[in-house]
């Protein structure tokens, strides 16, 4: 972990294309084609949501940001914002034409607001969830102490004290802040190796309270405790798929209690760009099952998930359900699986 350092490295840029598809707006119940482990019947319904109700389409949707109360906000390549439920909305971004933001937002259920990683633009932007208007940004181009080279992912950490933003392109790391901009720390430097990072695109605060980060150019994800020391590397070579079952460009990360007691672990899942699917790793880090396509009631042909980037876990609107979200980007659309109940235990769903 770096306190007060800056550390130096070459900019270092990375391209990945997406295949863009037409789809028009449709909304059906649906089941997982596992590949492995669940047989297909015992897997949860879902439903797609190609837009809001707002009539305006998603363009390649990157991110998504669940909150307690079952809202869910999608972030596009177009740098918009959509709140798919209860009342959908859509607003932009205050600048675009460098590029959209990269990774995944997430919501302050404290002061209620959405916080964003603003890529090309170097900076942290607090956003009221109703207008969008900027209640706060910080950052500047910059290797130094809280400036950015294209921040990527936010992450709130426990108790929402700390706010942690990963970045690359030259100095691939993780910063924590406080949540009004303030530099406390930072960890992590480009490389392959243990504890470094190669363009960490998604993060997330797991159930037990430690940092999971979709280290996507070294196919892995990265375990951290809240104070940035490494806990555990998770790649898919566990189990018996080993080396051929590795994870190919993880963009994005979400995590699940087992059960009500901590000490039955949690599930990681996993969204791969490079291979357009979703993977779930147990308890052990080994593969319970991964799938790539969905068979629903209203389409003829199976849909397929095409170069995938954001996943995360929210509650139904409901209270009594939770939901893994998918953003199956090169389709436009975003794909709602139901997981279950919710599991009453502490997580970053409960008030400090």
């Amino acid at each position: 972990m770096t306190r007060g350092r800056d550390a130096r490295q070459p900019i270092y840029f990375l391209f990945f294309c997406c295949v863009t598809l037409q789809c028009a707006v449709l909304l059906c119940g649906c089941e997982g084609n596992l590949a492995q482990a669940k047989p297909r019947e015992q897997f949860p319904p879902c439903t797609i949501w190609t837009s809001p109700e707002t009539k305006i389409s998603l363009d390649s949707p990157r991110s998504i940001a669940p909150t307690r109360d079952g809202m869910t906000f999608v972030l596009d390549a177009s740098s918009r914002v959509h709140r798919m439920d209860p009342a959908p909305i859509s607003f932009s971004l205050p600048e675009s034409r460098k590029g959209s933001p990269g990774g995944n937002p997430c919501f302050d259920e404290k002061e209620n607001v959405l916080i964003i990683a603003d890529t090309h633009y170097h900076r942290i932007l607090t956003l009221d969830p109703e207008s969008g208007n900027v209640i706060r940004s910080f950052g500047e181009y910059g290797k130094g102490n809280g400036e950015f080279i294209y921040p990527l992912a936010v992450a709130l950490g426990p108790e929402g004290k700390t706010l942690f933003v990963s970045e690359y392109g030259g100095d691939d790391r993780i910063q924590m802040f406080t949540r009004t901009g303030k530099w406390l720390g930072s960890f992590g430097t480009r490389g392959s190796n243990p504890g470094e990072l190669d363009r960490p695109c998604g993060m997330v605060l797991g159930p037990d309270q430690n940092l999971y980060v979709a280290d996507s150019c070294n196919h892995r994800v990265q375990v951290f405790d809240p104070e940035g020391n490494l806990l555990r590397v998770l790649d898919g070579a566990l189990g018996n798929g080993g080396e051929t079952s590795r994870l190919r460009f993880p963009f994005g990360v979400a995590v699940e209690p087992l059960g009500a007691d901590p000490a039955q672990g949690v599930r990681v899942w996993v969204v791969e760009y490079g291979s357009s699917r979703i993977t779930a790793l147990g308890k052990t880090g080994a593969i319970e099952f991964r799938f790539d396509t969905f068979s629903c009631s209203d389409v003829e042909s199976p849909i397929q998930l095409t170069a995938p980037r954001g996943i995360a876990i929210g509650p139904t609107r409901a209270g009594k359900s939770r939901s893994l979200h998918v953003a199956d980007t090169g389709n436009h659309r975003i794909l709602s699986l139901l997981l279950g109940p919710i599991v009453n235990q502490p997580s970053r769903w409960d008030e400090p």
